[in-house]
């Protein structure tokens, strides 16, 4: 446990930091779509995207605030390039009306140069892989329907994981990026039933994924009181479990929304400072919402989440707390949200308001550590933001004007997600 206080004197020493930053995003899309045979649909087309990322970090530091000096070895310059070329086919078909499937190929080219202005060296790196996917779908009847679908999904890198910049804001506990990442690969298969009648929906999903080259941050001890946590490649790691999701309207103006998940982790990796504990976890998680549409126009939304305590390798999602540790085990989180909706002037003009996190409750504590046969270390961390806010937003509604869905270009988005 680390514990910080100001000096007594501290008016001797200033620190200014500058940061500048340029952004460019261009996408190229073309899409064709046509229908083919007995019924059946081909899409196909390419997609081009290209970012261009640019920033400057610099740091004064001094006894005056009027003669501050920079900080050349604390500098943070670089110029990041990512190239994405997709090319995509996807053919669907139904049969007697009971059962549909969807069948599709993605092939990507992505490659990317990293350059550090400061130390004048650039990291390149090419990506080309291909992703298949199947879905199947049969339904029994309006009620009841079963599905199996198999997918390869990637999370390539992105800049900060790339960047081998060391952050030393915080002297004992190092951080930096690893430009040698590989992206991180998953296959994908879940097993489904979905059960539909007018005033309730039940969807469960029985999963399994296996992911290669998981990214995960990793620490490590470079003396008795300094870490570094930087991005390693693990071999690879298993997960299998149950989704569940469940509407139910209870009345017209009372409707819930509940869904939840158990799995279980399996973890391969070569990294000695793993402790044996940290490979095979079992967690789960559980949220829920619940809308009551009340007379005069109210509409209130009260929303809540829970997750179980899980370790933290290879582990980036959930509430999205506990950035900066590495390998080690995460508390439980939970949290809550309020949200009031009113209409006025013939439901054109709408106020909206939002309390997130009620009670305060989103905090991050992790513990980290890790052995081997000549050291080891254990580490606690407890974090936490100003998460109780309040949002109040005013909107006016001209026409009833909606933009129309490209429905095949959603169906590539979920099929295809990145």
């Amino acid at each position: 446990i680390e514990d910080y206080t100001l000096p007594v004197d501290r008016s001797n020493y200033y620190n200014n930091a500058i940061t500048r930053g340029n952004n460019q995003f261009i996408t190229t899309q073309i899409d064709f779509v046509s229908p083919i045979g007995n019924g059946g649909r081909i899409e196909t087309g390419y997609k081009l995207s290209i970012r261009f990322t640019e920033q400057e970090y610099h740091q004064y530091t001094g006894n005056n605030p009027d003669s501050l000096t920079e900080n050349i070895s604390n500098a943070n310059n670089y110029d990041y390039d990512e190239y994405i070329n997709a090319l995509y086919f996807i053919y669907s078909n139904t049969i007697k009306d009971k059962f549909k499937y969807q069948i599709g190929l993605r092939g990507e080219l992505a490659n990317n140069a990293f350059y550090l202005r400061n130390l004048d060296t650039t990291s390149r790196s090419m990506y080309p892989h291909v992703f298949p996917t199947v879905h199947l779908v049969y339904e029994f009847n309006k009620k009841h329907s079963i599905s199996l679908s198999y997918s390869m999904r990637v999370q390539r890198p992105n800049i900060f994981q790339l960047n081998p910049y060391i952050d030393n804001s915080d002297r004992f506990n190092l951080s930096k990026g690893n430009p040698n990442l590989k992206p991180e690969l998953t296959n994908s298969v879940e097993l489904g039933y979905q059960f539909y009648i007018e005033k309730t929906s039940i969807t469960t999903n029985l999963f399994y994924r296996h992911r290669y080259q998981m990214i995960t941050k990793y620490t490590e001890l470079l003396n008795d009181s300094v870490s570094m946590t930087s991005y390693q490649n693990f071999d690879q790691a298993q997960s299998y479990g149950i989704e569940l999701n469940y509407m139910q309207t209870i009345f017209k103006w009372w409707k819930t929304n509940v869904s939840g998940s158990f799995y279980q982790t399996l973890i391969d990796s070569k990294q000695t400072m793993v402790d044996a504990n940290l490979l095979d976890d079992w967690s789960w998680n559980i949220k829920g919402s619940f809308n009551f549409t009340l007379p005069k126009d109210f509409d209130i939304q009260l929303s809540a989440n829970y997750r179980s305590p899980m370790i933290t390798s290879g582990s980036m999602s959930g509430f999205g707390w506990g950035d900066g540790s590495g390998q080690g085990r995460m508390e439980e989180q939970w949290s809550m949200d309020f949200g009031l909706k009113k209409l006025f002037l013939k439901k054109t003009l709408i106020l909206s308001i939002r309390i997130s996190d009620i009670f305060a409750s989103r905090t991050s504590r992790i513990n980290t550590f890790g052995s081997d046969d000549v050291s080891s270390f254990n580490a606690y961390s407890f974090r936490k933001n100003d998460s109780r806010q309040l949002y109040i937003s005013l909107s006016y509604k001209i026409n009833n004007y909606r933009s129309k869905k490209n429905s095949y270009s959603n169906e590539l988005e979920d099929t295809f997600d990145d």
